[in-house]
């Protein structure tokens, strides 16, 4: 980074300022200022026209800790700014204003030389906010406060020597100079892409036991596929088993039935002469009637004629008796007068009597039962007989019903297996239908199948990816420890602290003549204990032997300030590579001697920068030095003669 101008307008004592900071060689700023008894430079703005306008400009804060509107001119109070002109590969302006009537309090950045009170619109890098400008500033040109104020400044004030500090900030301080800050930034960088491995790997063994999860899951659903297919065949056995016992228990039925099944000819004709014969027990049921009602007429008749045979039988008798009476002398009286019976007239009541008998005995005969008895019993006979063929028509009827009920129950054995025969070709159809059906569920064995060479195939990638990334992982972890304080850095240290020794003692060597020089030591043994610790220390030496720091004078350790700032600077320009430094009243404590010493070593120094700035109240130096560059104050406001 080349520092090439500065540009400052109402800031502190300028009103207005520009000094070209390239190619200035060995510089001496001495100050003037009229009109005051109690300093002729002190006052007159030496350290602000380097020094405080180049710090303000790009950290917003002066070597004596002015900031805000402080730093305004008391005079304008307002419109202030400063402007450094630098180049890192490119020319860039960084600008900060204070109280600027048109860009405020801003802090701008852009490429090339550009106008502060006019800014273009092209080359503006300047971020939303003054404080991302800030951190763009200094990643940009790897500046920071340390290192300016310890490698291009060697300044008074409230500045720490290196000698001065402490063991952490030695080691930041060298950090920032090697630019070694960037490790820990590849550190984070690397934790982070580490962390990121080990949450991928963490991720991936998840999907890999996911995975195999449901590896296990499709594998259990396989089986039970298989174990419902067992089950599906084992049913499809037991229900064509089933059928094809059904099939032959029909057939069997069928074949019972027709060889039980009636001559249905044979039983027709068997039939009709069964009616035949009926029709012939029909005639004879007629027949019966008859006969049976001829039985009763003949029986009655004979009743009849019984009762009419009974009857002239006692007229018989009574006539017998009127002639016994007659004949015994009985006294009989006259049916008709009721007078007694003469003897002739008992003769002739005698003989009408026997008359009258003769014609009962003659009626009689008329009344004989003997044919009606003959004619009842061959009636009785021959209705014995009929009865005996009409005693038949049940059984015959029986028999006709019999066989039409055989005739029924064929006809009905024909509707049966006609029916047992559907039921079998509804049977095979069904066996038919089995036979064809397929477990639904072997389709998603095939995918079960598929899915579970997928996850494995998959997995077999994922450990192959989490192999890689393992590999990669342990690679981060090598340069996690290697971008830490304990890897390269540490390295670097190592390597650097001897050549800062080197590089300091040379510089002891034109301020000293050899009496004094010192070692910095990476390394501290611990009091009361061999243990070391990591720890930056400095050891001196006087005349060869150890001495201690606090011991020396002020002249001694200015020196030795001096000789560590310029070391500091070597090492600078191996990251940085600044052309300027400034040295502020670097000469105080120094005897004539100890001046004349360092402005030689610094007109060795001057080789290998554009310019050396060195600020001094000591009007006497002015004769050292080929460049002046004097500060003159005048009624409170400084100017550059």
């Amino acid at each position: 980074m080349k520092f090439l101008k500065i540009q400052a307008n109402n800031f502190m004592q300028f009103k207005e300022l520009g000094i070209d900071l390239s190619n200035k060689g060995l510089c001496l700023i001495s100050g003037e200022i009229e009109g005051e008894t109690f300093s002729d430079s002190n006052t007159a703005g030496k350290t602000t026209a380097v020094v405080h306008t180049i710090m303000w400009c790009l950290f917003g804060e002066t070597l004596t800790e002015l900031k805000g509107d402080d730093v305004i001119n008391e005079a304008e109070d307002k419109n202030c700014f400063v402007k450094t002109l630098v180049e890192n590969n490119s020319i860039y302006s960084i600008i900060r204003y204070r109280k600027h009537k048109k860009y405020k309090n801003e802090l701008k950045l852009f490429l090339g030389d550009i106008d502060p009170n006019n800014l273009p619109i092209e080359g503006d890098l300047t971020k939303s906010s003054n404080g991302e400008t800030q951190e763009e500033i200094n990643k940009l040109f790897n500046l920071s406060w340390n290192i300016f104020t310890n490698t291009i400044l060697f300044g008074q004030g409230n500045i720490k020597r290196f000698s001065e500090l402490g063991d952490s900030d030695r080691k930041k301080l060298l950090d920032d100079i090697l630019n070694l800050s960037i490790l820990q930034e590849f550190q984070n960088k690397v934790k982070v892409q580490a962390k990121d491995k080990l949450t991928d790997i963490s991720d991936i063994k998840k999907s890999i036991d996911n995975n195999w999860m449901k590896h296990a899951q499709f594998d259990g659903l396989i089986k039970s596929v298989e174990s419902s297919d067992a089950v599906f065949e084992a049913n499809k056995k037991n229900k064509l088993i089933t059928l094809n016992d059904s099939i032959n228990s029909l057939t069997n039925k069928i074949e019972d039935i027709k060889n039980n099944s009636i001559n249905i000819e044979n039983t027709n004709k068997n039939i009709d002469k069964l009616k035949e014969v009926l029709l012939i027990i029909e005639e004879h049921e007629e027949s019966l009637l008859i006969l049976n009602d001829n039985i009763n007429k003949t029986k009655l008749k004979i009743k009849e004629n019984t009762v009419e045979l009974n009857n002239i039988n006692k007229n018989i008798a009574i006539n017998s008796s009127k002639i016994n009476n007659i004949e015994n002398d009985l006294r009989e009286d006259c049916d008709s007068c009721g007078s007694a019976i003469t003897d002739s007239g008992k003769n002739k009541f005698k003989e009408q009597f026997k008359k009258e008998i003769s014609i009962l005995e003659l009626n009689k005969s008329k009344f004989s039962n003997n044919e009606l008895e003959k004619k009842l019993e061959l009636l009785t006979n021959k209705y014995t007989i009929v009865k005996t063929k009409i005693s038949k028509k049940n059984d015959i009827t029986n028999a006709i019903h019999e066989l039409k009920n055989q005739i029924a129950s064929y006809n009905n054995n024909s509707k049966l297996i006609d029916n047992l025969n559907i039921s079998i070709v509804d049977k095979l159809s069904q066996i038919d239908s089995i036979e064809k059906e397929t477990n639904t569920s072997l389709k998603f064995k095939e995918d079960y199948s598929k899915k579970l060479t997928m996850i494995v195939d998959e997995n077999k990638e994922l450990s192959s990816t989490v192999d890689l990334l393992t590999i990669e992982l342990e690679y981060l972890k090598f340069w996690e420890i290697g971008f830490s304080n304990s890897g390269i850095k540490s390295f670097m240290l190592d390597t650097i602290v001897p050549i800062l020794t080197e590089k300091t003692n040379y510089y002891l060597d034109y301020l000293t003549n050899g009496e004094i020089k010192i070692l910095f030591d990476t390394q501290s043994t611990l009091k009361n204990s061999e243990d070391k610790r990591d720890k930056l220390d400095i050891k001196l030496f006087k005349n060869g032997k150890e001495y201690c720091f606090k011991k020396t004078s002020g002249g001694e350790k200015r020196r030795i300030d001096i000789c560590i700032s310029l070391a500091l600077q070597s090492l600078n320009a191996n990251s940085f590579n600044t052309n300027i430094t400034v040295f502020d009243e670097a000469f105080d404590s120094l005897d004539e001697t100890g001046v004349d010493c360092v402005i030689n070593l610094l007109n060795e120094e001057i080789k290998y920068k554009d310019s050396i700035f060195v600020i001094s109240h000591d009007s006497n130096l002015k004769d050292k030095f080929k460049n002046v560059l004097t500060i003159r104050k005048i009624c409170g406001t400084s100017n550059i003669q």
